[in-house]
């Protein structure tokens, strides 16, 4: 998922209320901080995260 999507937005692809979608925004401000503002760990951590979605991907 894009980043630097609102709350609503977030939400909606989820498929969860969006305060739920806010909730799980912030808990990700606060674990990653300063990061989220560097393109380079967002790339990271965005392939990451679709690596780990591929079929038959470890868990």
């Amino acid at each position: 998922m894009p980043w630097n999507r609102t709350a609503p937005e977030v939400a909606r692809a989820l498929e969860v209320h969006p305060q739920t979608a806010r909730k799980r925004l912030r808990r990700l401000a606060e674990l990653l901080g300063e990061r989220l503002s560097d393109p380079a760990f967002r790339f990271g951590a965005l392939l990451a995260l679709r690596t780990r979605a591929l079929p038959g991907a470890a868990s």
